[in-house]
């Protein structure tokens, strides 16, 4: 595709300016790509743009993950898509086999590298998520690139629901910036130069706000929050926590099991410590032995999560990034919060001026300079 270019963009940082510039485009005709993995702070994101985006301006994009994907995801983006449009898509290979592939590729001779990399990892960690890029973001771009052009939209908001509160790295995201790769690149097949940004609409929502929204919202969360899992979406999270990892290792062991021996077969365990190996038995505490005895057998699955799955706080995997179980209690549960056994407390808020802000203020930006900032996420759950 040809490349045109268009004005500079700085990336937007401040919540109310990079909701202004989404309504702007928004009222430009602009497709609002959702990016939605089933999981809670998708759901919530798409119930806070349904309130902001003509239906007709939605799209729904699921990545369907293969074999490591949560049981019904697919089914549930349905569901909580009613009357929008939705597409899957899939990358031509999983996990496994890309870990395989890049191995092979490691060990080929460069002019660099005579004898290949075979001390480097082809596992992804939180510094290269290869997960990601291929089997998320570069499925997804292609299907709503191919959506955009067959329904003449040369504007697009890719929406992802990332949260500063989920790690340091993401809380250090722009809330808007363009996508490089496609922003400014010609359609071939529409000759139109394509403006293609990437908006995280619910950044500054904290868990117990997205669970607030996901329980107002009508429909129920995805089902597999019930087994104990703070996460949806990929059942064996190697960046993930122990107790999500422990919790799909007894759900899916064959799966589990697999991903052992790969370990074996590619000479890389997933994990690294102080730069000692660890395997995903010794991470998680569970043998593969142990957790087949979990296949097909519910009460020998019960057993054994009460048995290796504890309901305290999870230390973070090696080289992933901290995802906290929900609440303030480490000992709740996202599956609690769903059932209403607790409710979830917010975080407590700063102080503010008594000044009245409306959400024509944010989209207008009348000189309310930092109230602007701190009143976007309570302007926005009124937004029409």
């Amino acid at each position: 595709m040809a490349s045109s270019r268009l004005p500079p963009f700085e990336p937007i940082r401040d919540s109310a300016e990079a909701l202004r510039f989404a309504m702007k485009k928004r009222d430009e005709g602009a497709l609002f790509a959702v990016n939605h993995s089933g999981g809670k702070d998708s759901q919530a994101m798409l119930t806070k743009l349904r309130g902001m985006i003509p239906p007709d301006q939605l799209l729904v994009v699921h990545a369907d993950l293969g074999r490591l994907e949560d049981t019904g995801s697919w089914e549930h983006v349905q569901k909580l898509s009613g009357g929008l449009k939705s597409i899957v898509c899939r990358a031509e290979k999983d996990l496994l086999q890309m870990v395989r592939r890049r191995r092979a590729g490691l060990l080929q001779p460069s002019t660099k590298h005579p004898h290949g990399r075979p001390d480097v990892s082809p596992w992804p960690d939180s510094t290269y998520r290869q997960c990601t890029s291929d089997l998320k973001r570069g499925p997804s771009t292609k299907a709503t690139k191919k959506y955009a052009d067959s329904h003449g939209f040369h504007i697009i908001v890719d929406a992802l629901g990332l949260r500063a509160q989920e790690s340091p790295n993401r809380a250090k995201l722009a809330k808007l910036q363009t996508r490089d790769r496609e922003h400014g690149v010609k359609s071939n097949q529409t000759g139109q130069v394509r403006q293609w940004y990437v908006w995280h609409p619910i950044h500054d929502l904290t868990e117990a706000e997205v669970w607030k929204i996901v329980k107002s919202s009508g429909h129920e969360a995805h089902p597999v929050y019930e087994t104990g899992k703070t996460r949806a979406g990929c059942k064996l999270c190697i960046l993930g926590n122990k107790r999500d990892l422990q919790i799909g290792a007894l759900h899916d062991p064959e799966l589990y099991r697999d991903f052992v021996k790969l370990e074996q077969e590619v000479g890389h365990t997933v994990h690294y410590q102080s730069g000692k190996k660890i395997g995903l038995e010794e991470w998680t505490g569970i043998p593969v032995a142990v957790a087949m005895r979990a296949k097909g057998n519910p009460a020998e699955l019960a057993r054994l999560v009460a048995q290796y799955v504890r309901p305290e706080r999870q230390e973070q995997a090696p080289k992933g990034r901290r995802l906290p179980l929900v609440g303030d209690e480490p000992e709740v549960r996202a599956a609690d919060i769903i059932r209403g056994a607790v409710k979830p407390k917010p975080s407590p808020e700063p102080r503010r001026p008594r000044q009245q802000v409306t959400a024509d203020d944010i989209i207008h930006g009348h000189g309310l300079g930092s109230v602007v900032d701190d009143a976007v996420r309570r302007a926005m759950k009124g937004l029409k």
